[in-house]
């Protein structure tokens, strides 16, 4: 059986149709009602909040085979095209593929500039509490390498955005 886990918000939960309606024979379930289920052979959920990681979670420590979906951190994604990604068995993409561009260079005019190696800082951008509660890592720039880096380093968070348009947002 495969089970598509609901966010039960109106902004995401169309993705999750979108997949049970391609997926046949699918059904969506809360995250919580999935986890009891003795008979998934494949989980499909949609972003890190309400409830999700327990599914992730779930599925990895059974090795069930699941399918992250979220909006790509580029460009304007809530209106059509819709552009997502999916990932099996993974939150996210970890190896390179020869793929065309056309998609992110219509979202994304701007040059990408070489990564620079030789600064005497480090800038830390903490992940989302969304992101700690997700993967289970609250403390995770004390484990990390930071402290032996011989570099200093100064946070930053997250910013908030509002008045988003094409993919250009300003900071509130």
């Amino acid at each position: 059986m495969i089970y598509v886990s609901a966010t039960n918000r109106e902004l995401t939960e169309k993705y999750v149709d979108w997949a049970v309606t391609g997926l046949p024979g699918a059904v969506k379930l809360n995250p919580q009602d999935i986890i009891k289920k003795t008979d998934c052979k494949k989980a499909v959920m949609f972003g890190v909040l309400r409830g999700t990681h327990l599914v992730y979670n779930w599925a990895k420590k059974n090795n069930i085979d699941f399918y992250y979906i979220d909006r790509p951190y580029w460009g304007e994604t809530r209106n059509h095209p819709f552009y997502v990604k999916i990932v099996k068995n993974n939150h996210l993409k970890n190896w390179q593929e020869n793929r065309p561009d056309d998609r992110f260079k219509k979202s994304f005019p701007w040059p990408i500039k070489p990564w620079k190696k030789d600064g005497k800082n480090i800038i830390v951008c903490p992940p989302s509490n969304a992101m700690k509660e997700f993967f289970n890592v609250h403390d995770w720039l004390y484990r990390d390498s930071i402290p032996y880096s011989g570099r200093t380093s100064a946070n930053r968070r997250r910013p908030m955005f509002t008045n988003c348009n094409a993919g250009v947002c300003k900071l509130f």
